[in-house]
């Protein structure tokens, strides 16, 4: 005869074995991570979550004013990005980006949206409190500029298991709007918002959406 187990025991070893898990992924930078993984937990969270992210801003863009040259960006056109309706571009700042003309030489990645792309989505991730804190900027059909945004992200998601925490938001496009410019408007590391640093390096995710 089996011996009998009563069934909050069960639960408990099941419960154990649960957490005693781990999972591989890719993360944002192509690297292979094993992680353990609480499954429990992660119930437990999933039943209690809220929408999933903080609000950094009134789901509002910030429309700005800074000095820069009508020039700034139009030797950067015939390098120009596609982003494709419904597709993610990812985008990587680092020592070989392109800079703008002017003053300062700020790192900046130039796209040019399809037709169909009505809206912006802009996402960055953030590594060790550190993410690109990018202003958007757009050009219009002869890259003149004609619209720059000093805060594009009005949502933070936490950190969790399977993925890095980021900032996003989404900005709609305007008739006129024909490239925009990724930029980073400032040479150095500096401390942002929230306990953030605004870094040189980093990484964008940038996805074209039609809005309904």
């Amino acid at each position: 005869m089996a011996d009998y187990r009563p069934s909050d025991e069960v639960e408990a070893d099941l419960k154990d074995k649960e957490r005693d898990r781990f999972v591989t992924y890719m993360d944002a930078t192509g690297q292979l991570v094993n992680r353990p993984v609480d499954l429990v937990a992660a119930k437990e969270a999933k039943e209690n979550a809220g929408p999933g992210y903080q609000t950094v801003a009134q789901d509002q863009y910030l429309e700005t004013y800074r000095e820069i040259r009508s020039d700034c960006c139009k030797h950067l056109i015939d390098d120009a990005i596609a982003l494709h309706l419904n597709r993610q571009r990812s985008i990587h700042f680092g020592d070989e980006s392109a800079l703008m003309v002017g003053d300062e030489p700020y790192r900046a990645v130039l796209l040019a949206p399809d037709e169909g792309v009505s809206a912006i989505d802009v996402r960055a991730y953030l590594k060790n409190k550190g993410y690109v804190a990018a202003q958007i900027l757009w050009l219009d059909s002869s890259g003149t500029p004609v619209l720059l945004v000093d805060q594009p992200f009005t949502r933070r998601y936490e950190e969790n298991w399977y993925r890095y925490g980021y900032l996003e938001g989404t900005l709609p496009r305007q008739q006129g709007q024909t490239y925009l410019v990724v930029f980073l408007p400032y040479t150095q590391d500096h401390p942002s918002t929230d306990g953030l640093t605004a870094t040189l390096s980093g990484d964008l995710v940038v996805t074209g959406v039609a809005n309904e």
